[in-house]
């Protein structure tokens, strides 16, 4: 397992993330993709089996993710086994539980399956979209 700190520069959609990874030693990697681990978000492009309607819930995901991530300090969590897929290294993205907007802490508050605050006050992205209904499982 291995752990990087890294700033998001943009959200491309609720499983695509950009970042620059601080790779230590004064070095960064700029604008490198990342695959969010473990889960399937609605696509912002109508490619393939894309619907309209999925398009519309993919762009509104990407703005709620850009609206609080955009700009901060997450871990990325990768190993050796689950290296580069398509066009983007897959990682478990980690941020920091303040980020998360007030009403989407209320609207989890009852939820089953909610618990998804990990090291503390650290919040594992993939289990938080999954919780919020936001994205789904799945084994790639």
């Amino acid at each position: 397992m291995y752990e990087y700190k890294a700033t998001i520069v943009r959200i491309i959609d609720g499983d695509t993330i950009v970042c620059t990874v601080d790779l230590g030693f004064f070095m960064d990697r700029r604008e490198e993709g990342f695959r969010v681990g473990r889960i399937d978000a609605p696509e912002v492009t109508l490619r393939g089996s894309t619907t309209p309607e999925e398009k519309a819930a993919g762009l509104d995901l990407r703005g709620y993710l850009a609206g609080f991530l955009t700009g901060q300090e997450v871990t990325l969590r990768t190993g050796k086994d689950n290296g580069r897929g398509k066009y983007r290294w897959v990682a478990e993205v980690l941020f920091p539980a303040s980020l998360i907007p007030p009403s989407s802490a209320t609207t989890l508050e009852g939820r089953e399956g909610a618990v998804f605050v990990e090291d503390g006050e650290m919040v594992n992205l993939s289990d938080f979209l999954v919780a919020s209904g936001l994205a789904e499982y799945k084994e790639y």
